[in-house]
């Protein structure tokens, strides 16, 4: 992943937090999020930790590369 000249690695993916199953001001699990946003988006991700490979400055609208 390349942020205007910033370079990155991915190192893994985030989970979704088992907490978002519950409903509010309880400890019931009333859906299952997760399953739920793999049937729609195909994973079950929320985001991925990156390594930075060199110093670089990143900045609101900067062009982000996948490769």
């Amino acid at each position: 992943i390349k942020i205007n000249e910033a370079e990155f690695k991915v190192l893994k993916h985030i989970p979704r937090c088992s907490a978002t199953n519950l409903k509010v001001n309880s400890d019931q699990a009333d859906i299952n999020l997760p399953n739920e946003l793999k049937k729609v988006y195909g994973h079950m991700d929320m985001g991925i930790y990156l390594y930075p490979l060199n110093n670089s400055k990143i900045s609101v609208n900067d062009e982000l590369n996948i490769s």
